[in-house]
C-alpha cells in the first residue's frame, strides 16, 4: 500500500470517527432537550392528576381536649422514663390515641395538611392529604400549591434499636400510585430524617419491641439493669 493510499484510509477513518461523535453528541442533545421538556412541561401535567387543589377532609378523633392533655402526659412520662433508663409499663396507643396526638401536632404547627392513622394487620394505614410546598423551588413548582392525597401503607420495625419505616404501597381513590410519581412528589429523605432524629433514637434504642396488632401500637421498653 502506498503512502498516498494509507493517508486516504486514515482520512476516511477520521471522518467516520467525527461523524459518529457528531451523531452521539446530537443524540445526547436531543435526549437532554426531551428530558427538559418532560420535566418542565409533561411531568407537571401528568403529576397534576395525582394531586388535589385543596386538602381532603379526613376523620377526626372524638377525644376531648382534656382527654388529649391526659394522653400527652402519659406519653411524656413514658418517654422520660425510657430515656432515663427506667422500665415503665408498656405504652399502648389505640387508633383514637394516635390520631389525637397527630392532629394536635398538626394544629399546633403551621402545616395545613391532614393525617389519619389506622393500625391494621401489622401495618399503619395512613390517610393523608399533604401540602406540596416543598416543590416551590423545583421544576415542579406549578404543583407547590396543591396536595398529595391518598392512603399509604407503612411498615414500622425496630432494627438494632433504630426505627425503620417502609412505604409498602400508596393508593389514591383506590388505585395504586406508581413509585416514580411518589418519588417526584415526596421530598427525598423525609422518612430518613424522622428516624434519624436524636430525640427519636433516644427512645427507640431503649425499646425491646414495637408491635402493631388489634388496632393499636404497643411500645415495650427494655428491662432496666436494676430489675
Amino acid at each position: 500500500m502506498g503512502l498516498h493510499d494509507q493517508r486516504e484510509r486514515e482520512s476516511a477513518l477520521a471522518s467516520r470517527v467525527l461523524v459518529v461523535a457528531f451523531v452521539v453528541a446530537a443524540l445526547a442533545t436531543v435526549l437532554f432537550l426531551a428530558w427538559s421538556i418532560v420535566t418542565r412541561v409533561a411531568a407537571p401535567r401528568i403529576l397534576m392528576r395525582y394531586t388535589d387543589a385543596a386538602p381532603r377532609p379526613l376523620s377526626e378523633t372524638p377525644m376531648t381536649a382534656e382527654e388529649v392533655d391526659a394522653l400527652d402526659k402519659t406519653v411524656d412520662d413514658f418517654v422520660d422514663a425510657v430515656k432515663a433508663g427506667e422500665s415503665p409499663p408498656q405504652l399502648t396507643l389505640s387508633e383514637d390515641d394516635l390520631n389525637a396526638l397527630v392532629q394536635r401536632e398538626l394544629r399546633d404547627g403551621d402545616d395545613t395538611g391532614s393525617i389519619y392513622l389506622r393500625p391494621n394487620g401489622g401495618l399503619i394505614e395512613a390517610d393523608v392529604s399533604l401540602p406540596l410546598r416543598d416543590l416551590a423551588d423545583t421544576p415542579l413548582s406549578k404543583l407547590a400549591n396543591r396536595y398529595l392525597s391518598g392512603t399509604a401503607s407503612l411498615r414500622l420495625t425496630l432494627v438494632g434499636g433504630k426505627l425503620e419505616i417502609a412505604v409498602e404501597s400508596f393508593t389514591m381513590d383506590g388505585k395504586a400510585v406508581p413509585k416514580w410519581i411518589l418519588d417526584a412528589l415526596v421530598p427525598q429523605g423525609e422518612l430518613e430524617r424522622l428516624v434519624e432524629d436524636p430525640d427519636v433514637i433516644a427512645v427507640t434504642e431503649k425499646l425491646d419491641s414495637l408491635t402493631i396488632s388489634n388496632g393499636a401500637v404497643s411500645l415495650v421498653p427494655r428491662r432496666s439493669r436494676t430489675q
